[in-house]
Parts: C-alpha cells; sequence; structure tokens
C-alpha cells in the first residue's frame, strides 16, 4: 500500500504539479522506498538466521516417466511404460532417498485390483530398497456389474509390499474422470480411457 501511495504521489507531483528540479522529488515515494529496505532487511537476517537451525527431514526423489497422454493407457505400449517407469526408480534409487515419488496414474494397469501390476510394483519397490509413494487406479469387484474405479494415492513399503488402506480423490475431473451430467451427456465419453464408466470419489480403500 506504501508503495502504491508513494508511485501516486510522484505521478502526482510530476504530472499534475509541474514540479521542476529538486520538486519534483516526493516524499512519499522515499519513504515507501524506506520500508521496503527495512522488509527486505528483515528477511535476509531471518533467512541467515534460519540456516544455523535447519535440520534435514527426509531425502526424497522425484520420478517423471512423462509418457505421453496419447499411449498411456495402450496396452501394446504398457511392456514399454513399465520399463521406463523401472529405469527411472532404479536410478532414483541410487541416490539412496528415504522416499520415491512417483506422479499421477503413472502404471499402466490399476496397482490395487490387477495382481499382475501390484506384485510389479511391490518387486520393483523391494529392488529399489525404499518405500513408494504413487499415484494409481484401483478397481474393485472387476468384471461384474459392480465394477468400480478410483484415481487415488498408494504407499508401497519396500519389505511389506501394497499398504491395504489408500486414497481416493475427492474431486474428479469432469469429462476426464466422470462424465457431467451423465443422464443428459451420456452419449459423451471420458477423455481418459480407464474404465467403462465413471471414477468413483471420496471413498476409504481397504
Amino acid at each position: 500500500m506504501a508503495v502504491n501511495v508513494g508511485f501516486a504521489a510522484y505521478a502526482h507531483r510530476l504530472f499534475r504539479e509541474g514540479a521542476k528540479g529538486f520538486n519534483k522529488r516526493s516524499q512519499e515515494f522515499f519513504l515507501a522506498l524506506f520500508l521496503v529496505l527495512i522488509c527486505f532487511s528483515l528477511h535476509v537476517q531471518t533467512a541467515f538466521n534460519r540456516a544455523r537451525f535447519t535440520v534435514p527431514l527426509a531425502r526424497v526423489s522425484f520420478v517423471q516417466p512423462y509418457i505421453p497422454q496419447s499411449v498411456k493407457w495402450d496396452p501394446a505400449k504398457a511392456s514399454a511404460i513399465m520399463e521406463t517407469i523401472e529405469q527411472t526408480t532404479l536410478r532414483a534409487a541410487a541416490q539412496h532417498p528415504d522416499l520415491i515419488l512417483w506422479p499421477e496414474a503413472v502404471t499402466p494397469f490399476a496397482v490395487k485390483g490387477d495382481p499382475q501390476m501390484q506384485r510389479w510394483t511391490e518387486q520393483l519397490a523391494a529392488r529399489a530398497g525404499t518405500t513408494l509413494l504413487m499415484g494409481s487406479v484401483a478397481v474393485e469387484k472387476s468384471g461384474t456389474p459392480e465394477e468400480t474405479w478410483v484415481n487415488g494415492a498408494f504407499v508401497v513399503n519396500s519389505t511389506r509390499g501394497l499398504e491395504p488402506q489408500g486414497y481416493a480423490k475427492r474431486h474428479l475431473v469432469p469429462f476426464g474422470e466422470y462424465v457431467a451430467l451423465r443422464p443428459l451427456l451420456c452419449w459423451l465419453h471420458k477423455i481418459t480411457d480407464v474404465g467403462e464408466g465413471d471414477f468413483q470419489a471420496a471413498r476409504a480403500l481397504t
């Protein structure tokens, strides 16, 4: 606010009052600059003092395979996608992190509900020797009329495997994860080619 007032006072003195020479100087403007310098000096002092009390919390590695959306859910590309995930994860594990993070919906198949995908992920976590926090999809009651899909987050422990509980997204993306106003727009389909119907939101996974 002080900077805005300072600029306004400076502009008023230049263009409205027609001040010249030293009279062009605006006390309000210089006061605003002085306040900015005080704030900056306090920030610098705090930043230097904080370094003395910094304690590392954890060593975290981020894995981003950069799989194009156009091939992400193509079963023919699944083997290559899994190979890319494996290579990038093992490279990250070489840095001996405490945790490895995978992006949203990273696996080509459901990590929960697809036994082969779950087993592959657990074996990779064991090889990496590090816990994985990942975004993936889960399917329940696959192949039945009650089949449901969720997009969520899951933890894969390097020794215990996939943790039994996970987190399902609360706010889904319209037309990406579900068809909004389905009774009226039932002829539309989701952009994400996963599951026959809509994703489910905000449910506890067990």
